[in-house]
């Protein structure tokens, strides 16, 4: 269920209040639009969202050509894209900063932007950044209705698609699921041979 609430605010300009012509122009208005998102019952989540980073540099011929003290490096910008979707809590809300390790940060501002989302949606939304070859990098943090939060780390330089964790965890995972069976199948056939089993 949705509740929306249109809210106006006019005030008189105090040059023409004692005037009775009340000339349009002698008003300022704020117009404001409130819509929550109401939910039936909270829905238990403990994960965090899900977030993908992509540089858009494919190459390191496409990336920073200059160091991040060089007088020249705020000529040139190096730019990623985030991915992000919460199926659990939905989306609340993006913070970005820039990386710890930038000097000088409050100098170089960072663009970005993305897509107006529902408070709650369950759909996948993407941001785009871009910052100075001045940084040395950018943080992004992605926070779902329940106050888990997703932090993105993206450093100058980057190509490509880095692992996920994720992804990582689960090569990690496979690769020693994989490495326990074939110690597991070597001791298996020790064991047949030292038993006096072999094969016809």
């Amino acid at each position: 269920m949705h509740w929306r609430a249109d809210v106006s605010q006019a005030k008189r300009s105090a040059h023409n209040s004692q005037d009775k012509f009340d000339d349009p122009s002698f008003r300022t208005r704020v117009d404001l639009m409130v819509e929550f998102q109401v939910l039936s019952e909270m829905e238990e989540d403990d994960d965090e969202p899900d977030t993908e980073l992509s540089y858009l540099a494919e190459n390191d011929d496409e990336t920073c050509q200059m160091e991040t003290d060089d007088p020249a490096c705020d000529e040139a910008e190096w730019w990623i894209r985030i991915r992000m979707q919460d199926q659990d809590s939905g989306l609340n809300r993006i913070q970005v900063a820039a990386g710890k390790a930038s000097a000088n940060a409050n100098d170089y501002p960072i663009y970005y932007r993305y897509e107006n989302f529902p408070v709650g949606t369950d759909k996948e939304y993407e941001v785009i950044l871009g910052m100075s070859c001045c940084l040395e990098g950018v943080e992004v943090r992605v926070e779902d209705v329940a106050g888990n939060r997703a932090k993105v780390e993206a450093e100058n330089g980057g190509t490509g698609t880095p692992m996920s964790k994720g992804l990582k965890w689960g090569l990690i995972g496979a690769a020693i699921a994989i490495l326990l069976i074939l110690i597991g199948v070597g001791v298996f056939c020790c064991w047949r041979r030292n038993a006096g089993y072999s094969n016809p």
